[in-house]
Parts: C-alpha cells; structure tokens; sequence
C-alpha cells in the first residue's frame, strides 16, 4: 500500500545563500536580536496559553488531536554521537580555581547518566572507555569521530588545568557539531569566553545534568534534519540540492510529474485506502 506523505513548509532567512549564524550545537545557524528576542518571546508565551486552553477545551469533549507521523529516512535514522571525558592521568591538586574530580566515580555518575539519555532520547552514544589524558589522545580520538561520521561530538570535562580546554577547543574547531559539559570548578571565565560566538558549539558550566540531555537532543534534532528530504513540485527541471546550512534534501520534480501521475493512476483497492486514510486525518475537506 502506498505510505502517505507529511508536506513541511520551512521558512529562514537567508543573507549570501547561508543562513544568519548563531551558536546551536546542532549548527542550524538561526539568531535574533534582543527586540526580536521580546517579541517573539511575547508570542511563544501567548501561544502556549492558548495551545494549553486549546487542549483542556479538546480534552473536555473527547476530541482526539491529530498526530503528525513521520516517514522516510530520517524517522528511522540512529544519530552517532562520540564522547569522551578528559582530565589528567594522575590524582591532582585543586590549581585553584579548580575542583577534584574522582576519575573512576566521575566516570561511573556520569556514563550511567548517558546511558539513560541514551535508552530515552534514541540516540547511539559511543563513549570512550578511558578518558582522554592528553592532546596526542583528543587528536586520535577527534580523527577517529571524522572518520566514522559521527553526527556530533560531546566533551565531559573534568579538569580545569592542562590539555583539557585544549581538548575542548579542538573539538569545537572539528567541524562536527559540539556540546562541552563542564561541571562547576572545571571552568573559569577565561575558559569559556572564547565559545559565545562560536557557531555549531555551546559549553554548558554547570551541575545540571539536564542540561546535558538538552544539548544531546539538539545533537539528535539536527541529525534527523540532516536525513530529511522535502519533495518540490515546481518547475519543468529534475534536481536535488541541500537547504542552506540544515542539510536538508530539496528534491525538485517537474511540475508537469503531479499530473501526469495522477492521470495514469488507476483506481485499485491501495488508492481507495489511501484517500480513506487522508480523508479521516484531514482538518477540512
């Protein structure tokens, strides 16, 4: 039987074929200004009071909402994503400002938060088994993410001194989208300045693991995107190319293609399912 299909109108801005640059892991390069920032703001929180009044009103009456289901390639695709811990090799001192973090603890905490978010978020998190002691390791480990594709890249620092933000910043400079978890008393301001303008990176300092799992769905959110394809009907040529800087496949079919399927088509048993099918899940007919 043949699948229906989800139609998505994706609307950016555009400035030299690319797409205003902006600091999201996942490298989706859209920004705005503080008063943009306001207004927008002003209607997220306008629309959620009224999607929220919207649900008790449906809920109230029994009305089942629609639910979107996704097809194709990027439903079905398992983002890669690399991690690795870095501190020194040897117990070490404070260096103030600084904190002590237990190599073996810190790794068992941390990789049995990962897996979870991993098991819950659907994404394959490969994480190093040792963590990266020096800059000759964070290269081999970095080469090795470029090789196999990795979809994103996360850095779990666990010390302030030595080749640890020098691991950080090479990730970051990799090419491949970066979250860079720092826990309190592994970063200072001279640590982290460098990273607020840096596109296809964000460096979380801070004791909340959530926010962690936050930069992990990102990761995930724009390797999906990246499988994604959009089907244009317009024109007379057959091509496919990429939107901007998502990734996303535009594939254009002529305009003349629509037609002249449908006029082909015989009405069988599948065609009669299909407009069925479209017929209970459309809005307005």
């Amino acid at each position: 039987m043949l699948k229906p299909f989800n139609i998505t109108i994706i609307r950016t801005e555009l400035k030299n074929n690319h797409m205003k640059n902006n600091r999201c892991a996942a490298g989706c390069n859209f920004s705005t200004n503080r008063r943009d920032f306001l207004k927008k703001s002003a209607l997220v929180a306008a629309g959620s009071v009224f999607m929220g009044s919207f649900a008790s009103f449906a809920s109230e009456r029994n009305y089942v909402l629609p639910r979107i289901h996704s097809y194709g390639k990027a439903r079905k695709y398992i983002p890669q994503i690399e991690v690795a811990f870095v501190r020194r090799k040897e117990d070490y001192g404070m260096w103030w400002p600084g904190a002590i973090y237990d190599g073996e603890e810190a790794l068992r905490k941390y990789t049995e938060g990962l897996n979870k978010i991993s098991k819950e978020s659907g994404v394959e998190l490969n994480i190093r088994k040792s963590p990266v002691f020096n800059l000759e390791e964070a290269d081999k480990w970095l080469a090795k993410a470029r090789s196999s594709n990795a979809d994103g890249l996360v850095v779990m620092v666990l010390d302030r001194q030595q080749h640890s933000w020098p691991t950080a910043k090479k990730a970051s400079e990799s090419g491949i989208p970066a979250v860079i978890f720092s826990p309190l008393g592994t970063s200072f301001t001279t640590n982290t300045a460098g990273y607020s303008g840096k596109p296809g990176c964000v460096v979380y300092s801070t004791n909340d693991f959530s926010q962690l799992e936050y930069g992990i769905r990102m990761l995930e959110a724009g390797a999906r995107i990246k499988q994604s394809r959009c089907v244009i009907i317009a024109g007379n040529k057959r091509m496919q190319t990429k939107l901007a800087d998502t990734g996303i496949s535009l594939q254009y079919v002529p305009a003349d293609t629509f037609i002249n399927t449908y006029n082909t088509t015989s009405v069988n048993s599948d065609i009669i399912a299909l407009a069925d099918e479209y017929i209970g899940q459309a809005r307005d007919i």
